[in-house]
């Protein structure tokens, strides 16, 4: 159970330090969309949907990389 409580906290954790748009790439990255895919439904390019990626994964590094240090 120690482990569900510290993936939930961890997944809050993520949800926090991304944007708004940030987590609703990450949402439909993880449902298992393609990047193209979620160009199309966000309205937005393929490019910047890479560049929402990039940025989400250096922050869930660093909320790793932070957290393997406590």
């Amino acid at each position: 159970i120690a482990k569900d409580e510290e993936f939930d906290e961890l997944l809050e954790i993520i949800e926090n330090a991304l944007s708004s748009s940030e987590y609703e790439v990450y949402k439909l990255l993880i449902s298992g969309l393609s990047y193209n895919e979620i160009a199309k439904i966000l309205g937005k390019t393929p490019k910047q949907i890479d560049n929402a990626i990039q940025r989400f994964k250096s922050k869930i590094k660093d909320i790793l990389d932070s957290r393997e240090t406590i």
